[in-house]
């Protein structure tokens, strides 16, 4: 029962840390590279991970 107790610990911690840096990050990247370029990381990056996943 200890093990689960730390592995909800883990895994709520890497959630809570991308709930921060997600919404930090994407703001920024707004603020310096603008909106439309900031779309088009994002979607670069889960075309991507489409990609892997079908490997």
């Amino acid at each position: 029962l200890q093990i689960y107790g730390y592995i909800s610990g883990i895994f709520q911690s890497a959630f809570s840390l991308g709930m921060f840096f997600g919404p930090t990050a994407g703001g920024l990247s707004v603020e310096w590279i603008g909106f439309e370029w900031t779309c088009t990381i994002i979607a670069f990056f889960h075309v991507t991970f489409v990609k892997f996943l079908d490997l």
